[in-house]
């Protein structure tokens, strides 16, 4: 049986209005197993971005996520403190958004930004998380930071 990684069950988003409720996600259930990547495509504004935005804590204040079922690696990040979800956001999910301008900062280089995220997650400093960084651009990391097929 194949190990299971992310496991989402049931989750719904509303974002009140002025007199009324949007129902922006409406009982969304995935589940990705080890070696598999989740790709979620759909016309604009059709959740895409709020459903990852959900997964990850990071909704607007007034957006109201409701869920089932949220594990990460078999463990419940449902009610993780900011953080918990801090430490696990870059370090074991993330996501790429379609816009890489609004994902990397145009002002630093890429690989300052890899260097950053090795240095947060990874706890490697210096000339080593400057190695890492080229050594494994382009690829995932595994936990002890070296690079992933």
């Amino acid at each position: 049986m194949a190990e299971q990684v992310l496991n989402v069950t049931n989750l719904s988003i509303d974002i009140p209005l002025s007199g009324d409720v949007l129902h922006a996600v409406d009982g969304i259930s995935v589940s990705v197993n080890k070696g598999e990547t989740l790709c979620i495509v759909g016309e604009s504004g059709c959740g895409k971005s709020l459903t990852s935005l959900a997964i990850m804590d990071l909704l607007p204040q007034k957006a109201i996520r409701t869920v089932d079922k949220l594990e990460l690696n078999g463990k419940s990040i449902l009610n993780y403190s900011d953080r918990e979800m801090s430490d696990v956001r870059g370090n074991k999910i993330g996501m790429i958004f379609q816009e890489p301008m609004t994902s990397l900062n145009p002002s630093f280089t890429v690989e300052n930004q890899m260097i950053e995220t090795l240095t947060r997650h990874r706890n490697i400093t210096g000339n080593s998380a400057k190695k890492a960084s080229s050594r494994n651009a382009g690829k995932g990391w595994n936990n002890s930071g070296k690079a992933t097929p």
